[in-house]
Formats: structure tokens, C-alpha cells, sequence
């Protein structure tokens, strides 16, 4: 079985790939704009979202792929050409990555992207998988654990609300094993979230005993949040998506843990104390399905 990555530098596309490599009967493909550029044990195609011209020649001979969409304006028109190519390429199978907003938020444009998106793999005749997970919990060890680490505070715009978080490891792997097992998951949709929901004050504690000093939880104001991600370049659209879940956590919204991760992985997903902390020293890349990742780079207009 020959699969290809797409986004595989990305969060969530680094863990697909090392899932994958678990299954001796897999070979996977790496796409990247820039193949020479990365280092990997596996083989990179050229594959960019900005040049349809690299899709169908990644896409031959591939029975599957996993698909994530960059964080653009225009990534339903981008999705479309590449659906298209992987049809007209035979490629029979499709793990989508999506979010679990998507199936609530109806006024945020980046959901409705996420629905024409999952749309197009839907009708594509592809079998076809949606993963949907809520926020990931590496968001919160990236400048939150930096700052906790220097100042004794941890501050999210989380209010009191409650999130269950899920480590972007367990993703991966259920991603895979979805690409493995094709029959058994088509036409699948999966919430998938970590196995407690977590108040700020919960991830202030774990922060505590892993640093080995005082942290204490600070909300952040959701108009600061804004501010500030409005002046590092952050899209407005992008911002808005970030809160609006962060809002409907603060209300109760998100703190629902669902089955499904732990049924597909045959064991309980990984809680926030599972996580090395020393492992994360930056922020993980944005991705379409985090609640409000750190952002450090303008996204392509």
C-alpha cells in the first residue's frame, strides 16, 4: 500500500508519517513544496498547493492519502483541483483532517471551508474518512509552558470553561490506522479528543508538577487575544475561528469527551501528563484543526 502525506511537516502530518512507518506493508510518500529540504527515511514528491502541475504526478501510483489543507483563503478552490487529480490519478482512499468545530459552527468562515472540503471528498467516489479533533494539547506547551516556565503563569483565554484536549500523537496514529483499514472506516466521521476535560486551573497544577514551581491560571481577556494576534499578522478569519471555540468552552460547549478516539487506538488516548514537556521547545506549525495555535509567520495571502 502506497500512501501519500500531505501537510507532513506540519503538527499533525509528522505524527501520520511515523504512525505509518509502524506498518511494514506501508510505503509512505512525503509531499512537500520543498523535497530537498527535508531530511525523512521516506521518499518526498514534489507537492504544492500553489501548483496543480505537482499533484497528479505525486498522486501515481498511490492507493491512499492523507489530507490537510494550508491555512489559506482559498483553500476550498485548492482542495478541489486536488481531489480532482487524485480521482483522475486512482487513488481510491482519503483521510481528511478537519475539526471538531465544524460540525457546530456555523458562522465562521473557516468552518464553512472545512464543510465544502469535506463535501468534495465526500462526493468524490473516494472511500473516504473525516477526522475531526478538538484542540490540541502541544498548543498549550509551546510560549503558555515558556511562560509558566519564566513568570509562575499560565494564561490561555479559556475563562472557566473546560477543553479536553488531545495529544497530536493519538492523532496520528488513529489517522493511520483509518489509511490501514480502509473498509472498516469509510465514510466515517470522527470526533476525537483526549479522555478528560481540562479547566485552565487543571493544566496551571500539571504545568506545576512538571516545573517544579508555583503556576497559577490566568484567563487571558478574548480582546487582548485578539489584539495581539491581529498585530503579529494573524488573519482575522483565522483569529475568530481560535475564539469562537474558546467562547463556547467558557460556556460549557466543549468540554463533551468523546468515545471514538479510544475505540479506534483500542486503549485510552494520552492526557496531558503523557506528554514530554521537554520535547516541546517551539511552537507547533497552525494547522486547520487547532481551537488557537501559536502563530509566528504570516500565512500567504
Amino acid at each position: 500500500m502506497r500512501v501519500l502525506i500531505t501537510g507532513a511537516t506540519g503538527t499533525i502530518g509528522r505524527e501520520v508519517v511515523r504512525a505509518l512507518a509502524r506498518h511494514d506493508d506501508v510505503v509512505v510518500r512525503v509531499g512537500s513544496r520543498d523535497p530537498a529540504a527535508i531530511q525523512a527515511q521516506h521518499g518526498t514528491v514534489h507537492f504544492d498547493f500553489d501548483s496543480e502541475g505537482t499533484f497528479e504526478p505525486a498522486f501515481e501510483g498511490v492507493d491512499a492519502f492523507f489530507f490537510m489543507s494550508p491555512l489559506l483563503p482559498d483553500q476550498v478552490s485548492q482542495a478541489e483541483r486536488v481531489v480532482a487529480s487524485a480521482v483522475r490519478a486512482g487513488v481510491s482512499q482519503c483521510v481528511r483532517l478537519s475539526s471538531r468545530a465544524t460540525g457546530w459552527d456555523e458562522q465562521c468562515v473557516l468552518r464553512r471551508w472545512h464543510r465544502d472540503v469535506e463535501a468534495l471528498v465526500a462526493e468524490s467516489g473516494m472511500r473516504h474518512v473525516m477526522l475531526r479533533p478538538c484542540s490540541f494539547a502541544q498548543n498549550l506547551l509551546g510560549p503558555p509552558l515558556e511562560a509558566a516556565r519564566e513568570t509562575g503563569v499560565f494564561s490561555i483565554p479559556l475563562g472557566a470553561g473546560r477543553i479536553p484536549f488531545v495529544d497530536v500523537a493519538d492523532v496520528g496514529e488513529a489517522a493511520a490506522i483509518c489509511l490501514c483499514e480502509p473498509d472498516a472506516h469509510d465514510r466515517k466521521t470522527y470526533v476525537l479528543t483526549g479522555p478528560v476535560a481540562l479547566s485552565g486551573d487543571d493544566v496551571a497544577a500539571e504545568l506545576a508538577t512538571r516545573l517544579g514551581r508555583d503556576v497559577r491560571y490566568v484567563s487571558t481577556p478574548h480582546d487582548v487575544v485578539r489584539r495581539s494576534a491581529l498585530a503579529r499578522g494573524v488573519p482575522d478569519w483565522l483569529v475568530e475561528s481560535g475564539l469562537r471555540v474558546y467562547a463556547r468552552a467558557e460556556g460549557g460547549g466543549e468540554a463533551e469527551v468523546d468515545p471514538a478516539l479510544g475505540l479506534l487506538l483500542g486503549r485510552a488516548p494520552g492526557s496531558l501528563q503523557d506528554i514530554s514537556f521537554e520535547m516541546i521547545r517551539s511552537p507547533p506549525m497552525p494547522d486547520a484543526a487547532n481551537a488557537f495555535p501559536p502563530f509566528k509567520r504570516r500565512p500567504r495571502e
